[in-house]
């Protein structure tokens, strides 16, 4: 099977490769983001800089997007000028205008923003987000596992995560990416550094936003588009996924199914060097969703739902693989949103209201160890509104203030034992926060300046109020030509609540939640450059240096395990990004990132390193194209990751793995038939044997292959 897939990996590479590369902009010069651009029924969105490409044979462009002209341009033309300009223009449609004045679901323009688009391969959030470099995703490599996005070496549960503007991710803990399937996300954008005052608790890292997907298109028919895929790969993989839009001059009506199976049983090697299986390890989910737009209603409407099942069997570390021989988790999650904006002269007023609720049910009682038989059920529920308000005070400047009122609520119900039983825990939380930005253009040059500011009133149950002021200031200032720099830096707080586990968590004596918690704070900077020449070359460079003081960690103590404010961490992180496209049918890409991320408390652990956070990560990547196939191959290296405060267990080796992957669009329309699209993924293909986390060993060589398929009639 290696062999096989090696051979197909090497004949991928023969393929002659091209691609279309441009960048759009609006009469004045600015990028538009997010233009549809479009070969045939194949198309891509522009970035947050206007920048496209497009990876298969084609003749003539096709550039739209609402409030614009639409506009075509030939292959040859976009090669001797990549520079398009869209002029503005109002869609009239029966005695309907329709225009883009859609309340935009942003991040700031902050130095080192980051943009992402979505690639058709991606199943969900994290696979969209792990192929940037400089990010660090912890958690299992196979589909279906926990994914958590960690920013600038900050921990995991330190990354804020938003879909559409609105936080999801509860305060005290990560967030599992792979949660949010690809199907219904058009970008993903990130901001790192202290960001409490954009999205107050668990922001000291940054901000991740999942922007879905707003298309919002009107017609007189009836139009229906259908998009599926169908995949297999090693460990009995099996996706299947089926996204279904209708739409006509009244309403739009998005829906979309995502299953996934794994059964996830791989050999490893023990630290005796013998070769055992991981076994109880299966995985299984489905996901369904539905968005549902009404065009004739006088104000902008959408209803968004999402809802998962999952099941999934939990493996220990393997020295007590026995004692976990029988554990699983079984849940569901189900998001709602409803988003309500209309514009009324230079304002644009938005109302989102939320509704978010995850249940899990974990079962150990067949375990062979009588310590480790469990059996408990978490109910979690969070509610609450989010008014934003955009107003245009110039052509140049803008000023969002807006209020947030989230109410959490969570129990646990030990079925085995009611005294473990954590009685129903309510968090309610107030914050207004308003945000001003800035930007002006001088002859080439660039200036753009943001300030937010934010208030959180916080109360819990048994613990009482809180209060928080977060601010956050940044400027960036831009030379704009064929070889082009940028400079820029922001500075600012955060604030990371205790989780309601590390609260009020009752284990039978084995571990204990910890009232006194006091909130985890942050201060810092970031300071951000960038030098390009064209669409060849692009490097980025980013250094931050941020004190985090009250850590939070789990700990022995006497009698149990429990949660306490250990001291102070400081946390300086440096980053530096090259892409280059020195053809057009040749893609590189290079990143390294080293991470000093220390106690400074002063205590016993003064100057040892933080535990899990890697102390280095490079990624080298290559991208062949031409007309309708593409083949890419990346190595990343993960740094060592220390796993107690006191550093004395040593650190988890650093690991490196070899992946690659390849897409072939299958073109038919000469014959009037859909054109699928094949890919063919395979991950570690150099079997490294490694772990992510100590005593849970991470799969040799595996692999996935699917086919792509999309119609509109």
């Amino acid at each position: 099977m290696k062999r096989l897939l090696t051979t197909v990996i090497l004949l991928a590479f023969i393929l002659p490769i091209i691609a279309i590369r441009g960048y759009v902009v609006d009469p004045d010069g600015k990028a538009i983001e997010s233009v549809s651009v479009f070969c045939g029924k194949t198309g891509v969105y522009t970035d947050a800089r206007g920048r496209f490409q497009l990876d298969t044979a084609c003749d003539s462009l096709t550039f739209q997007k609402i409030g614009y002209r639409k506009t075509s341009r030939s292959a040859q033309q976009i090669f001797e000028n990549p520079r398009i300009v869209l002029d503005r223009d109002t869609i009239a449609i029966e005695g309907i205008e329709v225009r883009e004045e859609r309340y935009s679901s942003h991040l700031p323009d902050y130095a080192g923003k980051r943009t992402i688009l979505v690639e058709e391969t991606a199943s969900d959030a994290a696979s969209v987000v792990g192929q940037e470099t400089g990010i660090y995703l912890q958690g299992g490599s196979l589909p279906g596992e926990s994914r958590y996005l960690s920013l600038q070496g900050q921990r995991t549960k330190h990354t804020a995560v938003m879909i559409d503007g609105v936080v999801v991710s509860t305060p005290g803990n990560a967030f599992d990416l792979s949660t949010i399937p690809s199907s219904m996300i058009e970008r993903i954008e990130i901001i790192e550094g202290n960001a409490g005052a954009i999205a107050g608790s668990g922001a000291i890292g940054g901000i991740i936003n999942v922007v879905t997907r707003r298309d919002t298109i009107q017609s007189p028919d009836i139009h229906i588009k259908v998009l599926t895929q169908q995949a297999l790969g090693s460990y009995n993989l099996q996706k299947n996924r089926v996204d279904l839009s209708v739409w006509n001059r009244f309403s739009k009506t998005d829906l979309s199914f995502n299953r996934l199976y794994n059964r996830a049983d791989f050999e490893y090697e023990t630290q005796q060097g013998d070769t055992e299986t991981n076994p109880n390890n299966a995985i299984s989910s489905s996901d369904f969703g539905l968005t549902q737009e009404f065009f004739f209603l006088p104000i902008r409407n959408r209803l968004q739902i999402m809802y998962r099942e999952f099941s999934k069997q939990m493996i220990g570390r393997y020295s007590m693989l026995s004692a976990y021989d029988d554990a699983h988790l079984h849940g569901n999650s189900a998001r709602m949103f409803l988003d309500l904006d209309k514009e009324i002269g230079d304002a644009q007023f938005r109302l989102v209201s939320h509704w978010n609720r995850d249940y899990t049910l974990y079962d150990n009682t067949g375990s062979s160890s009588s310590l480790s038989i469990a059996k408990g059920k978490n109910n979690y529920y969070s509610y609450g509104v989010d008014q934003i308000t955009s107003i245009n005070l110039m052509s140049f400047m803008n000023l969002i203030p807006s209020f947030t009122w989230r109410t959490q609520e969570y129990r646990y119900d030990d079925i085995l034992s009611d005294l473990n039983d954590v009685d129903p825990i309510r968090q309610t939380s107030i914050a207004p926060h308003v945000q001003f930005s800035a930007q002006t253009e001088i002859n080439e040059h660039e200036l753009t300046t943001n300030v937010d500011y934010r208030y959180d009133h916080v109360h819990t149950d048994s613990v009482g109020n809180d209060a928080f002021h977060s601010w956050k200031v940044g400027a960036q200032w831009k030379w704009i030509r064929e070889l082009g720099f940028s400079l820029g830096g922001d500075y600012g707080n955060g604030f990371s609540l205790p989780s309601i586990y590390d609260l009020y968590w009752k284990g039978g004596g084995q571990a204990m939640g910890n009232p006194d918690l006091k909130p985890e704070r942050s201060l810092g900077y970031t300071i951000s450059g960038s030098i390009w020449w064209n669409d060849i070359l692009q490097l980025d460079s980013q250094w931050s240096d941020q004190k985090v003081d009250d850590l939070i960690f789990w700990h022995k103590s006497v009698t149990n395990w429990k949660p306490d404010n250990i001291g102070s961490a400081t946390v300086r992180n440096f980053q530096i990004d090259l892409s280059a496209s020195p053809t057009p049918f040749l893609s590189l890409s290079a990143s390294w990132q080293r991470t000093s991320s220390k106690d400074s408390s002063g205590s016993d652990h003064d100057g040892k390193f933080v535990p899990g956070v890697p102390l280095s990560i490079t990624r080298l990547g290559i991208t062949l194209q031409q007309w309708n196939a593409q083949i890419g191959v990346t190595w990343n290296r993960v740094g060592e990751r220390y796993t107690t405060q006191d550093n004395l267990i040593g650190a988890i080796s650093a690991y490196e793995t070899l992946d690659a992957e390849s897409r072939y669009l299958l073109k038919l329309e000469h014959w009037k038939l859909p054109s699928p699209a094949f890919y063919l993924k395979v991950n570690n293909l150099l079997d490294e044997r490694y772990e992510i986390d100590l005593g849970q060993p991470e799969p040799g060589t595996n692999w996935e292959t699917g086919i792509f398929l999309e119609e509109t009639f």
